[in-house]
């Protein structure tokens, strides 16, 4: 279907959908100039994650905000929650 576009059978890396990827955005990056933008190449790339990994992920990320803040209320100072625990 691709090779109908220009995009041939390649190497196992360079697939036809690899280079249809590419081209699209290098298309991006021409309409992005355009009108002033530049695409930041970072050179990153996330590994894809499955659904639990995800919430995982994003429950850590949720978890730490939480902390944070509870630290900034608290004026930084932690407690043990054996000493916060009142008798009786």
């Amino acid at each position: 279907m691709l090779d109908a576009h220009g995009f041939t059978n390649g190497t196992r890396g360079v697939t036809e959908w690899n280079q249809w990827v590419q081209s699209k955005k290098e298309q991006l990056a021409k309409v992005m100039r355009r009108y002033g933008f530049e695409w930041e190449h970072l050179g990153t790339h996330e590994q894809y994650l499955n659904v639990i990994a995800y919430k995982k992920q994003e429950r850590s990320k949720e978890f730490a905000a939480v902390e944070e803040t509870v630290d900034r209320e608290n004026g930084g100072v932690q407690h043990d929650s054996e000493t916060d625990q009142q008798p009786g």
